[in-house]
């Protein structure tokens, strides 16, 4: 075994401990390889960091470009030994996650990274893959597991099979597109015991709520969605407001829900609430939940919600400055896409709320880059690392005009719904130095596909060309950013 496989072996016995890997880093100084080294010490800071942190900007900028610079090579990735495997993630330096399209590669990465997360994409796996990652035992010595694109009914047996064993360890579960009833979600949750955090989203059945309070004793992050008009009836819908599960939960996502409808269920307080999601199922300019969400602010919910989801609501321009107001959510998180009805006004609310100077993500929705210019200036933005924003424009427009961003700018991502292919302002965009700290560009043209680009590329082989926004396997998938989202 040499010295870096004695390393790597420490750390893959022991994945929640920072000292293995500090020591790895040590070691990868002494030997040559000062940036693998910086990565792994950066990442760590990033992990142990608050979200406020005014240093995470340019610690998540300098970590996409040493990953882009070599995170292919510290992996050893070659597509031709690797059938199947799709994607990795990072976790605190090292690979911790990776996203496979069949089991054949498993053995080998579990080894060789520190893997605590396996996402399955299924829908090219043959019926019994579930029978045979049972035999595996791959699953147990997982903390979390994501079964994805799934064909709904058929996956059904291939799920509760590879789940029919006990995996108390599990402690995050994400099922994309795979339908269950609910005596087939109660069979699956007695075994998963041990799960802080579940998220799936289909069109059939969902865990009860007396099912997820007796399954799942220490649950604290629930994300459902699609279908949430038949999740519950009216009874178990009361039951689920008014129990003891929601009290302890720290993150709920209820996607599809009608706003107006369900919100006035909420009791007064939710002590732990931290992040939540009520986005619409319709667009902004079919649906009201302005009525839904001043009930939200009257009962004192969001008094310790800093990630708040309210897109496809409906919501009014004077709906968004209730929830401005001061003292009623200690917002960081916020996302308003598809309330059209607000029609650009959210900037100009957001830039005029002093009391925000702690926003980092930032969902906009339609706006102007007229609109906009006063909230790129504002003590809201100063600390702004995420943002997306749709605009009736095309791209070498509004990126012309972006380029005069404060240069005190933390942006990290960039997010433009507009008109056309960017052309002729990339190159300008990042050359201005506006946005020192900007590592993703994402321009999204409805009639071609997405624009993703980073400043390594455009001093490289150019802006790379993705359909459906799929990344290629070189580059971080830009949802993740070392674990911030």
């Amino acid at each position: 075994m040499s010295p870096e496989q004695g390393f790597l072996r420490a750390i893959i016995e022991a994945p929640e401990d920072d000292t293995a890997r500090l020591v790895f880093a040590d070691w990868l100084d002494e030997n040559g390889q000062s940036e693998r080294a910086e990565f792994i010490r950066t990442h760590i800071e990033l992990a142990r960091s608050d979200e406020a942190d005014p240093r995470r900007a340019a610690w998540l900028a300098r970590l996409h470009r040493l990953q882009a610079a070599n995170g292919a090579a510290w992996v050893g990735f070659d597509p031709k030994q690797h059938p199947g495997w799709e994607r990795w993630e990072w976790g605190r330096g090292m690979v911790e996650s990776v996203s496979v399209q069949n089991l054949a590669a498993l053995p080998e990465l579990l080894e060789r990274f520190p893997i605590r997360e396996v996402v399955f994409r299924v829908r090219q796996m043959p019926v019994g893959w579930g029978v045979e990652l049972a035999r595996s035992g791959v699953l147990s010595r997982l903390e979390s597991v994501a079964i994805e694109e799934g064909d709904s009914w058929r996956e059904r047996s291939d799920v509760l099979a590879a789940f029919d064993s006990s995996l108390p360890q599990l402690r995050r579960m994400r099922l994309r597109k795979i339908r269950l009833d609910s005596d087939e979600w109660d069979q699956l949750l007695a075994n998963c015991s041990g799960l802080r955090s579940l998220e799936s989203d289909t069109d059939g059945e969902w865990p009860t709520p007396s099912v997820l309070q007796r399954r799942l004793p220490d649950l604290e992050q629930l994300n459902l969605g699609w279908s949430l008009g038949s999740w519950f009836d009216e009874g178990e819908l009361a039951a689920f407001f008014s129990g003891p599960l929601l009290a302890r939960l720290v993150e709920l996502r209820l996607n599809g829900i009608e706003l107006t409808d369900q919100v006035p269920l909420f009791p007064t307080r939710l002590p732990n609430l931290r992040r939540l999601g009520l986005a619409g199922r319709s667009s902004g300019s079919a649906c009201s939940g302005g009525a839904g969400l001043r009930a939200l602010i009257r009962s004192g919910v969001l008094s310790t919600v800093s990630d708040l989801d309210l897109s496809y609501n409906g919501l009014t321009p004077d709906d968004l400055d209730c929830l401005l107001a001061p003292g009623v959510a200690p917002l960081r998180r916020l996302r308003l896409w598809g309330n059209d009805k607000l029609d650009g006004r959210a900037a100009q609310a957001i830039a005029a709320a002093s009391h925000l100077q702690g926003l980092v993500e930032l969902d906009l929705g339609k706006c102007t880059v007229e609109e906009l210019r006063p909230l790129v200036a504002s003590p809201a933005a100063s600390m702004l690392r995420h943002l997306s924003f749709s605009c009736d424009a095309d791209h070498d427009t509004i990126l012309s005009e972006l380029a005069h961003f404060p240069e005190t700018s933390s942006l990290v991502s960039l997010y433009v719904f507009a008109f056309g292919p960017p052309r002729n302002s990339v190159k300008p965009f990042f050359a201005s130095g506006a946005v020192p700290h900007l590592t993703h560009l994402s321009c999204d043209d409805a009639y071609s596909g997405v624009y993703d680009m980073g400043p390594w590329e455009v001093e490289g082989t150019g802006i790379v060309w993705l359909v459906n926004n799929q990344r290629p396997l070189w580059l971080e998938a830009p949802s993740s950013f070392f674990g911030e989202r």
